[in-house]
C-alpha cells in the first residue's frame, strides 16, 4: 500500500498589549509532506478443529520532510525517516473448554531525524511482544483473561523542534528525541446472563506527556514541550447491564477510571490522580413498522486525564432509523448533543504554568443518513491494515 499526506498551514495570531496598547501580529507557515509504503503477508494453517496457526511479516517505511517559518520564533527545516520490519506467529487451541491464544511479535525499527541537514536522531529499536488470551465458560458464566505487550510511537508532527507561538509569554515545541511508549495491558471480564464486569490495568514505561521550562530567549516566556516520564499506570472498571423488556432494550454502563501519574518540576511535585466516573444509558426501542428509536444519555463526573482536570460534562443523542428492501436500504435521522452538555472546562498545572480552558464546542447537530448496501455479505478481509499505527501518526 502507498499513502501520501500533505499538510499546509498558515495560522495568524493577533495580540494587543494592555500595557502600551500595541497590536502585535504573528504568523507561522508549516508545510509538511509524508509518504508511507507498507506491505503485509499472512499464512494461516488449520491443523484440526481445535488447533490453528498463523505466521506473517510486515514492512513499512515512512519518509517525511517539512519547512517551518515564523516571524516570532526560530525557523526550521526538518526530515523524518522510519523503517519497520516485523515478524509474528500465533496459535489458537482448545484444552477441553478452555480456549487459549498465544502470540509473539518481533519488531525492528530504525529511526532517523535531521534538521538543516544535520542528524539529530539516529536510533535502532529491537523488541519482542508476547500476548496471551484465555477464555473459559462455566455453565452460565463466561470469563476471559488477556495480556498484551506493545509500543505506541509519537506522532510525526511532534518529532521535530518546531516552535508554535501561542502568546508573548507562552510557546509550544516538539521533541525529536522522544522514545516510544512501552505498554503492558491486562484485561479481565466475567459475564453472567445480562450482567458483565470488565477490569483493565495498564502500565506504561516512557510515558509521553507535557512538561514546561523557561525559554532560552527569556525567563518570562514559558516553553511547553513533550517528554518521556518513567512510568504511568491506570485502572478502568466497568459494570454493564443489558436486558430486553418487551419492545424496550436498555443498556446501562457504570465505569470508574483512575490514573496514577505525577510530575516533578524544579522540586515541585504535582499528582494527577483524581478518579472519574462515567455513566451511560442507551435505550433501544422497537417501534411499529420496523422503526428503531435510540435515546442515548451519558454523564461524566470529571477528573484527571493525563495532566488535565476535567469538569463534569454529558450528552444526549436521539435517533430514528428504518430499513427497506431486505435491509439493503437504511435511512436514519439523528440529533446529537441536544442538551448542549458537551462544553469542556479543563484546568492544568504544569510547573509554574497554570492553564484554565473553556471550550464552547456546541456540537449540537442533526444528521440524515441514507445507506445502500450493494453487496450485503461479510468480507473475509477484516480490515487489518499493514500499517494502521503509522497511518494514525501522520
Amino acid at each position: 500500500m502507498f499513502l501520501r499526506s500533505m499538510v499546509f498551514k498558515i495560522p495568524e495570531t493577533r495580540e494587543e498589549s494592555l500595557l502600551n496598547n500595541n497590536l502585535i501580529t504573528t504568523f507561522t507557515e508549516n508545510d509538511n509532506h509524508f509518504s508511507l509504503y507498507a506491505g503485509k503477508a499472512v499464512l494461516r494453517h488449520q491443523a484440526n478443529e481445535n488447533l490453528s496457526f498463523q505466521y506473517g511479516t510486515e514492512y513499512s517505511l515512512v519518509k517525511g520532510d517539512g519547512i517551518f517559518l515564523s516571524n516570532a520564533v526560530p525557523n526550521n527545516d526538518f526530515m523524518n525517516r522510519e523503517e519497520k520490519i516485523a515478524a509474528f506467529a500465533s496459535t489458537d487451541f482448545m484444552l477441553k473448554k478452555l480456549a487459549v491464544a498465544l502470540g509473539l511479535r518481533y519488531e525492528y525499527v530504525k529511526s532517523k531525524a535531521e534538521e538543516y541537514g544535520e542528524t539529530t536522531v539516529d536510533k535502532d529499536y529491537s523488541n519482542l511482544f508476547p500476548s496471551l488470551s484465555l477464555s473459559l465458560p462455566i455453565k452460565a458464566v463466561n470469563m476471559s483473561l488477556n495480556f498484551s505487550n506493545r509500543v505506541s510511537r509519537p506522532a510525526f508532527s511532534i518529532l521535530n523542534n518546531n516552535i508554535s507561538y501561542t502568546s508573548k509569554f507562552h510557546q509550544e515545541m516538539g521533541n525529536p528525541a522522544l522514545q516510544p511508549m512501552k505498554i503492558y495491558d491486562l484485561d479481565y471480564s466475567i459475564g453472567y446472563k445480562f450482567l458483565q464486569f470488565r477490569f483493565n490495568y495498564q502500565y506504561i514505561n516512557d510515558y509521553i506527556s507535557l512538561y514546561t521550562q523557561p525559554s532560552e530567549v527569556s525567563q518570562a516566556v514559558t516553553l511547553t514541550s513533550f517528554i518521556n516520564y518513567p512510568k504511568y499506570q491506570q485502572i478502568v472498571a466497568s459494570l454493564i447491564a443489558e436486558h430486553r423488556i418487551g419492545f424496550w432494550t436498555p443498556s446501562f454502563t457504570a465505569s470508574v477510571y483512575k490514573q496514577f501519574f505525577s510530575t516533578n518540576f524544579e522540586g515541585i511535585v504535582h499528582h494527577y490522580e483524581k478518579p472519574s466516573f462515567d455513566f451511560t444509558l442507551d435505550n433501544y426501542f422497537n417501534l411499529p413498522w420496523g422503526i428503531i428509536l435510540n435515546v442515548d444519555l451519558m454523564y461524566n463526573t470529571g477528573g484527571n486525564f493525563d495532566t488535565q482536570h476535567y469538569e463534569p460534562y454529558g450528552t444526549i443523542d436521539i435517533g430514528l432509523r428504518k430499513s427497506f428492501l431486505n435491509d439493503a436500504l437504511q435511512i436514519s435521522l439523528w440529533g446529537y448533543d441536544l442538551g448542549k452538555w458537551q462544553d469542556y472546562t479543563t484546568k492544568e498545572q504544569l510547573g509554574r504554568l497554570y492553564t484554565h480552558r473553556y471550550a464552547d464546542t456546541d456540537t449540537r447537530s442533526v444528521a440524515l443518513t441514507i445507506t445502500w448496501k450493494f453487496n450485503n455479505f461479510k468480507n473475509k478481509y477484516k480490515g487489518q491494515s499493514a500499517a494502521s499505527q503509522e497511518m494514525n501518526r501522520l
